[in-house]
């Protein structure tokens, strides 16, 4: 019996030293610590917002940064997301950052807001920036962080010309 549970034991770890190894699972592991402190911090502001009697102005500051940390929890998850990924697999950092975050931007609903005047006003919902868009915020920077580090590898890019500054070629590289 012991020897049955010694063999069970090694073939157990031997999957969850696998699975833990994967790509993907240590991006998302590796890119929702990297959030941690953002929600420590929100829990906190929670939890001191609801002490009685506090002062009016300390009250709104903790409502404000609550709001910060909660309502845009989905754009920190995706650059945490995007920073481990380039990172693990040893591509430009921010430039994986920003080409993630403005990819999240683009497949992100516009929805019309009436104000009341002539036009509608179109922008984005908070909403989809906080937990409604988290897994597009996962999907968005695993993929968009993965192609542009395939595309850098394989020197796909833009040539620019000489007039160019470097850092701005640089930036159309990949």
């Amino acid at each position: 019996m012991t020897k049955q549970k010694g063999a069970f034991g090694a073939k157990l770890n031997r999957a969850v030293v696998k699975f833990s190894n994967n790509l993907i699972i240590k991006t998302v592991a590796n890119g929702m610590m990297l959030t941690l402190p953002i929600t420590i911090v929100g829990s906190l502001l929670m939890v001191i917002q609801m002490i009685p009697n506090l002062p009016e102005i300390i009250s709104r500051a903790c409502t404000m940064g609550t709001t910060v940390t909660s309502s845009f929890i989905a754009v920190y998850i995706l650059l945490g997301m995007s920073y481990a990924l380039a990172k693990e697999i040893k591509s430009d950092v921010p430039a994986s950052m920003i080409l993630s975050l403005a990819s999240f931007f683009i497949v992100t609903p516009i929805t019309d807001f009436d104000t009341g005047g002539d036009k509608p006003i179109q922008a984005i919902q908070l909403g989809y920036l906080g937990s409604k868009g988290i897994f597009v915020a996962m999907i968005t920077a695993i993929v968009i962080t993965w192609s542009f580090a395939k595309l850098s590898d394989k020197k796909i890019t833009f040539k620019m010309p000489e007039s160019v500054p470097p850092f701005i070629a640089k930036t159309f590289a990949a």
